[in-house]
């Protein structure tokens, strides 16, 4: 069982078909953690129809502490062996969970994955990232402290009893790459050349708004 968590603070506009993609994963057997970070506006209540109709998905509603506690609060619950991040206003495309799996079945030691992401214009249609020449591409220490990973946070699957030996997500810094830059530790980390992720770039993403 993969468990997927998502933050969410009012994100009524995009969440439903950040829901939906998730559910839609080819890979079926999931688990689907929102952590409702204090929303004051129509997000709890599209959670719960989605709550109401999927038995995979499971809301825990909290005051607001901010995007990494939030994260972290999914994180300990979970019941997967890997978790994978998603954001309330992205879309995973459906294949997603099932390639990155896959690539872990196929490399032992992995830490985490993460895939090539695109871009949600303002017409919604889909925009790939230009893709590099790798077919796939170990990550270092370096290039996340220099930002120049080629796979965004939320796109990263990791494996969940790692990420707890490392302390989880550094509540006091609302950066998710500390996580990755603690796991690369205990494992390896890797960016998948497969546009799988798009994110949608506005001014009601969580991390402006807290």
């Amino acid at each position: 069982k993969i468990s997927v968590v998502m933050a969410v603070y009012n994100s009524e506009r995009y969440i439903a078909s950040s829901i939906e993609s998730i559910l839609n994963q080819t890979y079926r057997n999931i688990e689907f953690i929102i952590v409702n970070d204090g929303s004051s506006d129509n997000s709890i209540a599209i959670i719960y129809k989605y709550v109401n109709r999927d038995k995979r998905v499971i809301c825990i509603n909290q005051v607001n502490m901010g995007l990494t506690k939030a994260l972290n609060v999914g994180i300990e619950v979970a019941i997967g062996d890997y978790v994978a991040r998603m954001d309330a206003d992205d879309i995973s495309h459906s294949d997603r969970i099932y390639e990155q799996m896959n690539f872990i079945a196929n490399h032992p030691g992995t830490a985490f994955v993460g895939v090539l992401y695109g871009y949600i214009i303002f017409n919604g249609a889909l925009i790939v990232r230009q893709r590099e020449e790798w077919r796939f591409k170990e990550l270092t220490r370096q290039g996340i402290t220099e930002n120049k990973v080629p796979s965004g946070d939320a796109a990263n699957l990791f494996n969940k009893s790692m990420a707890i030996k490392v302390g989880l997500y550094d509540v006091d810094y609302e950066k998710e790459t500390s996580l990755w830059y603690k796991l690369l530790g205990c494992g390896k980390g890797y960016a998948i050349n497969n546009p799988l992720y798009f994110c949608r770039f506005h001014q009601d993403q969580m991390s402006l708004k807290q």
